[in-house]
């Protein structure tokens, strides 16, 4: 191969490498409302959804970035409090992750119980076969509010940016 042309495809490489960078422009973003802040890969698109849940209707608010392989989203809603009260916070966790494994008509790879700031949690990752590909996500119940952060993938494991997305999650503005 002459140099002209290993010049020409580094050249391509890097240009390449220049756009992906572009789009991957990491920033903290901030919601009093919801009490939180996390980096995303771009202005996330907000919207608010009603979401039928076993104890009702539920007002959930969403803030997405979708990227061509992958999305980042992040959501929460308030549950009654005194369901909340009455209810165990594990069976609750445990419910969440596995109504979003049926949801998604997926296959349970992963769970496991975390915490954020004392509040209880849990990390699942599930596989979507028909779809391929995988979700990763964690539940946070903080008093009555239930966070969803979740990062979606074309059939990878765990990688930097979704690692960065997930442990960037923050309580408080």
């Amino acid at each position: 191969m002459s140099k002209r042309i290993v010049c020409l495809l580094l050249l391509a490489l890097l240009l390449l490498s220049g756009c992906d960078e572009a789009e991957k422009e990491w920033a903290t973003f901030t919601s009093e409302d919801g009490g939180f802040s996390i980096l995303f890969p771009g202005k996330p698109e907000e919207q608010i959804e009603s979401v039928s849940t076993a104890i009702g209707t539920i007002e959930t608010e969403f803030f997405i970035v979708e990227q061509k392989d992958r999305a980042y989203s992040l959501n929460y809603a308030d549950y009654p409090k005194e369901i909340v009260a009455a209810s165990d916070a594990g069976s609750m966790l445990d419910g969440a992750g596995m109504g979003a494994v049926s949801n998604v008509n997926g296959e349970l790879l992963d769970e496991k119980e975390i915490t954020l700031d004392g509040y209880p949690g849990r990390e699942i990752r599930i596989e979507v076969k028909e779809d391929d590909i995988i979700i990763h996500a964690r539940f946070y119940l903080v008093e009555n509010r239930l966070y969803v952060v979740q990062a979606v993938s074309k059939s990878e494991a765990s990688t930097p940016d979704i690692d960065k997305f997930l442990d960037s999650f923050q309580l408080g503005p």
